[in-house]
Order: C-alpha cells, then sequence, then structure tokens
C-alpha cells in the first residue's frame, strides 16, 4: 500500500516534468522492493525524458529479458532505440510486435512507428503500407488519419492526400491543425486561392502564426505586394524598415522552425529568380542546407559542387546563430556520415549542445574534435573550458599548461590567463590561498584588445576583495562603471562597504537600487540578508514576506525567498 502511494507521487513529480525529484521517490520504492515493475518502467520513461536514452535503454533492455512476453516494455524499448538512431534494430523489436500482437490498438501503435522508421529510411512505399494497416487496426483512426495525409503530403502525393483528408474531415470535427495542413497540400499543389480561403478559417491563437506565414507565402508566390503586409504581423518592430530580402529571409528562417524545409526551400527558389548577383552565393548556400534538412542531397550536390562541404558547415553555423538548435542537430546527424573526420563540424556540435545546456555531450563532441585535430589551439582553449566546467580539473590544467607559453594573440592570451585563473584557485583550501595574479595578466591583455568582458571584470573584482583588496576593487568599479552597466557594480559597492563601513553604508545603496530598479528584487533579499546577520530577525522576515506579495515576483526569485524566510524561521525569529 505504502508503495502504491509513493508510486503515485512518482507519477505526479514525472508530470510535472520534476524528474530529480520522481527519481528520488523512485529510488525510495525500489529501495524495498527492487523488482517493482512499474517503479522500474517509470524510472525508465524518467530518464528518456531527461535524454539519458542509455540508462533508458539499459533499464528497458533488462526489463525485456525478464519479461519477454511484456508488450509495453518491448514497445518502450523500441522507442528509445529509435531516438538513438538504432533504427534497424528497433524495426527487428517492432515486426516481431507487429505479427505476435493480438489486440488492435496495440497493431496499430507498431505499425505507426513502423511507418515512421520506413520514412527515415527512404522507403516511402512501405511506410504507406504500415500506415494504412495502422489505420485499418485502430479503433480509434484520427491521428493516423493525420499521420497518413502528412505522409503524402511529405511525399508530394498531393491529390491522395486530400482526397483522403476530404473523406476524413466527413468524420470528425474540421480542426486548425487539419486545416493548415490541407492548406499545406493546396499550396504545393499550386492551388492557392482554395489554400487562401482555408487560412482564412483558421481561429486558434497558437496556429496564427504559421496561417500568417503561409499567407504570405501565397501573397508571395501570386506576386501580391501585399505579402510584406502579412509579414510585418510577423516581423514587428525593426523589421519593418528593413530591406525585402532580410523580410523573405526571416520568413524562411520561420519555415525552418516551423520544420517545413520544403516550403523554406520554395520560397529561397523563388527569391534565386528575382535576386541580384550579390546574394546569389549566400542564397545558394542557404538552399544547400535546406536540401539537407529535407534529405534531398543529391539536390543539394547539384548547387554546390565541390563547395558542398564548406557550405554544409556555414549551414550549421547559420543555423546556429538564428538559435535553431534542433535544426542545427538535424543538420550535423544528415552530414556526419560524410564529414567524419572534420574537426570543425565536431565544435560546431559542441557549441550546440553546449546551448542546449548538455554539457555532456559538449565535451564528448569537443573531445572528438580534438582528437581530429590536436594542434588546434582554438579547440584546445574551448575543451579546457569545457573540462573545467565539468569538474575535471586536472585535465584542464593539462591542455592549459599545453598552450600556456605559445604565441597567441591578446584576446585569446587574456582568456588563457583567465582560465588558468579559475583552475588553480578552485583548488584554494581557504581565502589566503586565492591567487590574483593571473588575473591581473588577463587584466592586462584584455586591456590591449578593449575586451573586456562584463563577467571576467567581476570575478576580478570579487577574487580582490576576497583578498580584502577593496580599494583596487573600487578603483576598477570606478573606472569601468558606465550608464549601460545596470545595477550590477553597485551591489559590489553594498557588499565593499558592508565590509569597509558597515551594514549602514551597505543598506544606504541597496535602498537607492530598490527605489529606482526593475532588479529590485536581488536588492531586498541582499538587504533582509544583512538585518539577519545582524540579528535583526523579525525586520529581515517581514520584508521578505512583503516581498512574496508582488505579482511580478518571478517563481524562481519566489522559491528563492521562501527558502531565505525558512532559514530565518529556523534561525530564530
Amino acid at each position: 500500500m505504502e508503495n502504491n502511494k509513493l508510486f503515485t507521487v512518482a507519477k505526479a513529480f514525472f508530470s510535472e516534468k520534476e524528474y530529480d525529484k520522481a527519481i528520488d521517490v523512485c529510488l525510495d520504492i525500489l529501495a524495498k522492493d527492487k523488482d517493482d515493475l512499474q517503479t522500474r518502467k517509470l524510472m525508465a520513461d524518467i530518464y528518456f525524458h531527461q535524454e539519458d536514452r542509455q540508462i533508458s535503454k539499459e533499464l528497458l533492455r533488462q526489463l525485456r529479458k525478464e519479461n519477454p512476453m511484456d508488450f509495453d516494455i518491448s514497445y518502450r524499448y523500441s522507442l528509445v532505440l529509435i531516438s538513438l538512431g538504432e533504427l534497424d534494430k528497433a524495426k527487428k523489436i517492432l515486426g516481431s510486435l507487429k505479427r505476435s500482437s493480438s489486440d488492435s490498438d496495440h497493431r496499430a501503435l507498431v505499425c505507426s512507428e513502423l511507418s515512421n522508421i520506413f520514412y527515415h529510411q527512404g522507403d516511402y512505399k512501405k511506410a504507406l503500407e504500415n500506415m494504412q494497416e495502422a489505420i485499418d487496426s485502430a479503433i480509434e483512426k484520427g491521428a493516423y488519419y493525420q499521420a497518413l495525409i502528412r505522409l503524402l503530403y511529405l511525399t508530394e502525393d498531393y491529390d491522395k492526400a486530400e482526397n483522403i483528408y476530404s473523406e476524413f474531415l466527413q468524420k470528425k470535427d474540421n480542426i486548425d491543425f487539419d486545416k493548415l495542413l490541407i492548406a499545406k497540400i493546396n499550396i504545393k499543389a499550386e492551388k492557392l486561392d482554395i489554400a487562401m480561403k482555408i487560412l482564412d478559417d483558421i481561429k486558434e491563437k497558437n496556429h496564427k502564426l504559421q496561417s500568417f506565414a503561409l499567407k504570405a507565402l501565397i501573397y508571395y508566390l501570386k506576386d501580391d505586394k501585399t505579402y510584406r503586409e502579412q509579414l510585418e504581423k510577423i516581423f514587428t518592430g525593426i523589421y519593418r524598415n528593413s530591406e525585402e530580402l532580410f523580410l523573405l529571409e526571416n520568413l524562411m528562417l520561420l519555415f525552418v522552425k516551423l520544420e517545413e524545409y520544403t516550403f523554406a526551400s520554395q520560397l529561397v527558389e523563388k527569391m534565386l529568380e528575382k535576386i541580384g548577383e550579390e546574394n546569389e552565393v549566400r542564397l545558394k548556400g542557404i538552399l544547400v542546407f535546406l536540401y539537407e534538412l529535407s534529405e534531398k542531397h543529391e539536390k543539394s550536390k547539384e548547387i554546390a559542387l565541390e563547395n558542398w562541404e564548406p557550405i554544409v558547415l556555414s549551414g550549421v553555423n547559420y543555423l546556429f546563430e538564428a538559435n535553431l538548435l534542433e535544426q542545427a542537430k538535424i543538420l550535423i546527424e544528415k552530414i556526419k556520415e560524410n564529414l567524419k573526420e572534420n574537426a570543425k563540424l565536431y565544435v560546431l556540435e559542441s557549441m550546440v549542445y553546449r546551448r542546449l545546456e548538455q554539457i555532456e555531450k559538449s565535451l564528448f563532441s569537443m573531445r572528438t574534435a580534438h582528437e581530429i585535430n590536436k594542434e588546434d589551439v582554438d579547440i584546445i582553449i574551448q575543451l579546457a573550458e569545457l573540462e573545467y566546467v565539468h569538474g575535471d580539473i586536472e585535465r584542464a590544467e593539462i591542455l592549459v599548461k599545453n598552450i600556456y607559453e605559445r604565441e597567441l594573440d591578446n584576446n585569446k592570451k587574456g582568456f588563457v590567463h583567465e582560465l588558468y585563473g579559475d583552475i588553480i584557485n578552485s583548488s584554494a583550501a581557504q581565502i589566503e590561498d586565492v591567487d590574483i595574479s593571473e588575473y591581473e595578466k588577463a587584466y592586462r591583455e584584455y586591456n590591449k584588445v578593449k575586451a573586456l568582458d562584463h563577467f571576467f571584470l567581476f570575478k576580478y573584482i570579487e577574487t580582490l576583495m576576497a583578498k580584502s583588496m577593496f580599494g583596487e576593487a573600487i578603483s576598477l568599479i570606478d573606472m569601468h562603471q558606465d550608464e549601460n552597466s545596470g545595477e550590477d557594480w553597485d551591489f559590489l559597492r553594498a557588499r565593499i562597504e558592508l565590509e569597509l563601513n558597515g551594514s549602514e553604508a551597505s543598506i544606504k545603496i541597496l535602498d537607492d537600487i530598490i527605489k529606482r530598479s526593475s532588479d529590485y528584487f536581488r536588492a531586498i533579499i541582499q538587504k533582509a540578508l544583512i538585518l539577519k546577520d545582524e540579528g535583526n530577525i523579525e525586520e529581515a522576515h517581514d520584508i521578505l514576506e512583503d516581498l512574496t506579495k508582488k505579482r511580478e515576483l518571478p517563481m524562481e526569485v519566489l522559491d528563492q525567498v521562501l527558502s531565505i524566510m525558512d532559514d530565518i524561521d529556523g534561525f530564530g525569529k
């Protein structure tokens, strides 16, 4: 009974995407009953959603070994294999489930996944066959009809897609998702007026953006100048006064974000017909990676010829800079087979994972780049920094020492000194052991090229403060504070004043921030902590309690405030 209650709690955490908490509860259950099947399944699901796919795979592999006849376990195992790109293994398991399953809904699920695998492997005939089997098997056919129509749309069988769609519409309500799909089918079939009529009927807010984009494309394909008005509904503000090419390129990026690569390609193809020679090379480059995203490798090769490699690499970078990270990942996977020994590709992959905050994957990609090109200084610097962030201080130090004495430009040299300072200070036993010499060297190098980074300056100043070198810290603040610095410098001043002149002087600065700044939350919290340390427990608690009543208080700040209030209560309010 107790395990059932705990499992309900774990499921609730899982539903709320509180994965770490869900795992903790699951571990509590398994500590009492290591064979609890539903909990072990849930653990596999949690790791899958945390993108720890290998762990999920191993858990399900073991469960499948113990429970070979359990459909649910084998089906989940196949989904993990698909996510890891092991399509043939997944196909074998799904094929076995398809032959053995007598449950119609189970058979429909299996056929649907097989259809997706065949589609990604380029076998469209088998993809369509399996999706039709899914429809024939399923009791609730709606989602499978939509998938079949989408598959016909992607395989450019527009007439059949429209016919099936029309039949399907008679059996169910016409929701806006379906309208978008039929509009796309009509655009591809060059029935632009029909598509426009359908788009005008879309009401749901979450589909408005796509409908505006499709309308803009229709106006553009009809050479109707009012397409600019549609673009301006999407790209407001500074975009309104931009050049037409910029608007069109942003429309193309919107289609990429919506994973409508064929529409994006179609738009660029049309742009190439009208744009002058000065933009032709750039647009052809964009078209190459769009063809790669839509699995038209031969078409991309036809355009790029001998320049295919640099063009697709610039395409990855283009998507990265546009913050289309999922699309950048897709493009990397598609071109990796042809660029196995290209260090630049793995550097770009590392950058994408880093921005996605997947440090282990980022580190693996950068290590691969380093294995390919061990002498590239830029790769060594980036790898050293990643090793440091990941916590492998020893490896980071070996890499930094490898380039410490090399001839580098001032900016790189500054970063090497800064990183080495971080490394040696990470193992400092106490404040007295903190070393500022490397930060001083970095400061001089950065100054030469006027490349002082805001984050580095804070790090340097805080190191000076740790060594009680308050005069030097104030001099740096005075030298670099300007109107665009925000409130960060004043927060530092408040901390210095607390050390030099006591709480009254520090709170005076914080009160000034509270009066004038939108970042007043931090100032109130810092003030409350000072009051608490001075023994003014009730006043500290009261100002934090008032802060919790602010409607504009972000949730993460509220959590922090409540945690501090709990500490204050325990301190003796």
